[in-house]
């Protein structure tokens, strides 16, 4: 996830051809938020294939392209992350 939905960049796009540096944080902190949360998941007994086929990766994958006016759309990713993640835990526990 790092290299591809945060080190790779489009010199071609308007909005990601430059990152501020909040926006940069933003996503990296959302990329390490979703690994930690993923982890503590796995080790619960989540399976590897449900997590990776989670739709928020999408919306992680994407965020680069989120106009830097609009970051709260980036920390919105974090509920979704844990909303995903609660809901692969009450599939698991039924």
């Amino acid at each position: 996830m790092i290299r591809e939905d945060f080190l790779h960049q489009n010199a071609f796009h308007d909005v990601d051809t430059y990152t501020p540096i909040e926006k940069q944080y933003k996503m990296l902190k959302t990329i390490i938020y979703f690994y930690n949360r993923a982890s503590d998941f796995l080790n619960a007994g989540v399976n590897i294939e449900d997590i990776e086929n989670m739709q928020v990766r999408e919306k992680i994958a994407r965020m680069k392209y989120v106009e830097s006016n609009k970051l709260e759309i980036i920390d919105d990713i974090a509920v979704d992350i844990d909303t995903e993640l609660q809901n692969l835990r009450s599939a698991l526990e039924q």
